[in-house]
């Protein structure tokens, strides 16, 4: 019987992370997968954005997660000799003068400036609808979460420390009996299961607040690759002249069936956006699963010592991910301790006291 130190259950970006950071601190992690039946990573668009909102606000602790990712990629781009992170600027398309000036007075605060550039930008008046000015986002870009966590998939299945999960784990009873028929013990377990997660009523009482969202893969000639253009939808070159465009949300039938109603939905904001021809290629839908708060569930289980969830990154997964896997792998290996924004112990009250 093979024994470890951790059980991963779930390979999206979540589980694929936090059981590289835990064995970058030297630990034994098996992992458990269903396929990635739902995975809104496999969706995902992975991008990374450090600005946020109408409102024109740096993402929640930009200045560390940002940089923590894109060290965090390039290493792992080194480590297995292939390309997966995609470090590029955006490019906010601004339509009206109210907007304009929300911009320009956001510029010189200095909580943003370290993100957005002053510079004109040049080259797209003839490709993009009519505009009063494209604003350039920096730090940002996008990550090929598919091709990285198929990367891995294929790594751990070749050393047989991926396992294919056939089963619920929602019980001690579950955990040990699934444990047995793969003979492997693990001393704690981690559940990274993403959307799924509403269906274990051993976590299901955290307050998500679960999100579909759809994605078109799009073919535009005439775009520039260089950059992501941003207008209420995003564009991501992705190569060969397509583009990843998104997304929509919506919080009723969380499935991940694609709709004539998104795509009629994302084809309105292209047409608003570009001023060329463009070709649909592909459509898809994942479930995001994202917090009440818009935060990530770290912690360990209340009644169950060595149960612990790493979940809740919603949309900003690329970004979150890299930060908080060594944030909760630092926290189960050297018991640091966890920002009270993320600890689910805030949580406790309610449901057990």
């Amino acid at each position: 019987m093979r024994h470890f130190d951790y059980w991963v259950i779930g390979q999206g970006i979540a589980g694929t992370s936090l059981t590289l950071s835990l064995q970058r601190l030297g630990k034994s992690v098996i992992v458990s997968d269903n396929n990635h039946l739902e995975s809104s990573s496999l969706v995902a668009a992975g991008l990374m954005h450090p600005i946020t909102g109408r409102r024109i606000v740096k993402s929640w602790m930009a200045e560390e997660l940002f940089p923590f990712a894109a060290d965090f990629y390039s290493e792992l781009e080194k480590e297995c000799n292939k390309k997966f992170f995609h470090p590029m600027d955006s490019l906010e398309m601004i339509t009206d003068a109210k907007t304009l000036n929300d911009w320009n007075g956001r510029m010189s605060e200095a909580s943003v400036e370290a993100f957005i550039s002053n510079e004109s930008v040049k080259g797209y008046e003839k490709i993009l609808q009519q505009h009063l000015r494209l604003i350039r986002v920096k730090q940002g870009g996008w990550v090929d979460l598919a091709k990285l966590i198929k990367h891995f998939s294929d790594l751990w299945k070749s050393n047989q420390t991926l396992i294919n999960l056939s089963a619920k784990i929602n019980s001690k009873e579950s955990a040990q009996e699934f444990q047995k028929d793969h003979d492997f013990i693990a001393e704690r377990i981690v559940f990274c299961e993403g959307s799924s997660i509403r269906f274990n009523p051993a976590w299901n009482w955290l307050p998500f607040d679960l999100a579909k969202g759809e994605i078109l893969t799009v073919k535009i000639p005439a775009l520039p690759n260089d950059a992501i253009v941003v207008h209420g939808i995003f564009f991501i070159p992705i190569g060969d002249s397509c583009f990843k465009v998104g997304s929509t949300y919506s919080w009723v039938q969380l499935d991940t069936n694609t709709t004539q109603e998104a795509k009629t939905e994302l084809i309105e904001k292209i047409s608003k956006t570009l001023d060329v021809d463009f070709e649909i290629i592909h459509q898809q839908a994942g479930i995001r699963p994202v917090g009440k708060e818009r935060r990530p569930f770290l912690g360990v289980h209340p009644m169950h010592e060595n149960w612990y969830i790493f979940n809740g990154l919603g949309s900003k997964g690329s970004t979150l991910a890299p930060y908080f896997s060594r944030h909760l792998a630092e926290h189960l290996v050297m018991n640091h301790p966890l920002l009270p924004e993320v600890n689910i112990e805030r949580y406790y009250p309610k449901r057990y006291n």
